[in-house]
């Protein structure tokens, strides 16, 4: 794993961000349920998660894969026994990175969405050439006037007279 081969030396934490352990246990909980059914035991989960009760979710999943039984070559990437499968073996494969109680005690980020979020904004600037675009708009609206609330009027009132 590189977190172990490049960052375990420094020690640093290594941190599974919430969102992605969420939306796992939100699609498992939901699969082949109602959705009443599905939010009670997604709510269940999200607290578990939260209070660092990550192995009460993987016995949770492990019930439910036995009463579904094993995922099949047959099985489709939205059939019930294929999510709960995959989350289940994301929960056990993950579970030394979510001491989310740890985590939040000690100050760290729980979730990288605000990074990616900026990452998203920085390449879309970066592909749409913005600053060529302000400086042609700014250009092209100098009035001479310094703007203010009352900048419209005053421009008006001049342009008048």
């Amino acid at each position: 794993m590189i977190f172990d081969k490049h960052f375990l030396a420094f020690k640093f934490i290594a941190v599974l961000d919430i969102i992605h352990a969420v939306t796992y246990g939100f699609a498992a909980a939901m699969a082949g349920r109602t959705e009443a059914e599905g939010t009670v035991i997604y709510h269940q989960w999200v607290s578990w998660l939260w209070s660092g009760e990550v192995s009460q979710v993987i016995a949770a999943l492990a019930k439910r894969q036995l009463e579904l039984g094993p995922a099949t070559d047959e099985d489709g990437p939205t059939s019930p026994r294929r999510i709960v499968s995959a989350a289940l073996t994301y929960y056990q494969n993950q579970q030394s990175r979510m001491n989310y109680p740890l985590y939040r005690k000690l100050g760290l980020p729980i979730t990288s969405s605000h990074m990616e979020s900026a990452i998203k904004e920085l390449n879309y600037l970066s592909g749409t050439d913005p600053l060529s675009v302000f400086w042609k708009e700014r250009s092209e609206n100098r009035t001479g006037f310094r703007r203010s609330a009352g900048s419209k009027k005053t421009a008006a009132r001049l342009t008048a007279t």
